[in-house]
């Protein structure tokens, strides 16, 4: 095997770095996203956009071929953990984010499902209270952001 010159490896980062901001832009990186790639980008998706990784694509990061992708998710899986289990105000902007990366994905699911969706117009229904709390966590995320100087602009608000 050669190694590749510096020109191959400029190439090939950024195709990597492509990759990875095509699929970061997406609400949900399902399994069939992660299908087929390489370790780099799947320790990278691992590590920054944990939140928005299903369930299923992270069952499988959990249980790669490579060690260096199974540990990373479980970095990953880590801080999604304790940015879940602690209070809002007390999260680092690095948890901050991986939470809001979560919601949004949870609320992007939510969306998908048209069961769902049907359940969550019932007043009073479990369906319209989950959808009622992650739109309230989301707003005080948002807050909190804004008030560490990092304000996000919203482009979709999910109505209740």
């Amino acid at each position: 095997m050669k190694y590749p010159n510096p020109t191959q490896l400029v190439a090939l980062y950024e195709s990597h770095e492509e990759i990875i901001q095509y699929l970061s832009q997406q609400a949900v990186i399902s399994a069939e996203d992660i299908q087929g790639r390489n370790k780099n980008i799947l320790t990278r998706l691992a590590t920054d956009f944990w939140g928005k990784i299903s369930s299923k694509a992270r069952a499988e990061m959990l249980s790669h071929a490579h060690h260096f992708v199974r540990s990373c998710a479980r970095v990953g899986e880590q801080y999604l953990e304790k940015a879940l289990a602690t209070p809002i105000v007390e999260l680092s902007e690095v948890h901050l984010v991986m939470l809001r990366q979560d919601l949004c994905r949870r609320l992007a699911e939510m969306e998908a499902n048209p069961d769902f969706q049907q359940a969550a117009l019932v007043q009073d229904s479990p369906q319209n209270a989950d959808l009622a709390s992650l739109n309230v966590q989301l707003h005080a995320l948002r807050c909190r952001l804004a008030e560490l100087g990092k304000p996000e602009t919203v482009n979709t608000y999910i109505w209740i």
